[in-house]
C-alpha cells in the first residue's frame, strides 16, 4: 500500500456558487478529497442510530480527454449517486489513475449508505461546472479547482 500524504480542502465563494481548491500530492489525492470535500458540503451525518446499515459499493471506471475534464466527470457520477440513488457516499479510493496526451482514466471504488431520515442535507448542488476547473501539479504537489453551481 502506498503512503499518501494528506490532502488539504478549502471551501470558496464565488458570485452565487461555492466552489472548492484542494491541495494533494498526486492527482488521486486531488479527486479523493474533492469528493470527501463536495459531500461535507451537501449532507452533514445524522446521529448513527446504533445498528448497522446496508452499505453500498461500486467500481467506477470513468474517462475523458483531461484531468479537469476527468474531475468534473468524477463529481458528477458521485452527485448522481446521491441526488438520483440517495447514497451518501463516504469513503473514496482511486485504485487505478492513468494520465497521458488525450486521455485521463481512473479506476475508483466508493463506500456509502443510504441516506437516513437523521441526516441533514445542507444544500443542493444543481451542477459540477466546467468554470475554472484544474488539476495541475505544483513545486508542493498537486492543486484541483473545482465551481458547483448551488
Amino acid at each position: 500500500m502506498v503512503a499518501r500524504r494528506a490532502a488539504t480542502i478549502r471551501e470558496f465563494d464565488h458570485t452565487a456558487d461555492i466552489g472548492l481548491e484542494i491541495r494533494a500530492g498526486s492527482p488521486a489525492g486531488v479527486f479523493e478529497a474533492a469528493a470527501v470535500g463536495m459531500f461535507r458540503l451537501v449532507v452533514r451525518r445524522g446521529r448513527p442510530s446504533g445498528r448497522p446499515g446496508r452499505t453500498h459499493v461500486s467500481r467506477l471506471t470513468l474517462e475523458a480527454p483531461d484531468l479537469p475534464g476527468l474531475l468534473i466527470a468524477w463529481l458528477r457520477e458521485l452527485l448522481y449517486r446521491f441526488t438520483g440513488d440517495h447514497i451518501v457516499l463516504t469513503d473514496f479510493r482511486v485504485e487505478r489513475f492513468t494520465e497521458r496526451p488525450g486521455k485521463a482514466s481512473l479506476v475508483a471504488r466508493v463506500h456509502g449508505r443510504p441516506l437516513d431520515p437523521r441526516d441533514r442535507v445542507l444544500r443542493e448542488i444543481k451542477a459540477v461546472t466546467y468554470h475554472a476547473a484544474t488539476v495541475e501539479k505544483t513545486p508542493r504537489g498537486y492543486l484541483g479547482r473545482v465551481i458547483f453551481d448551488v
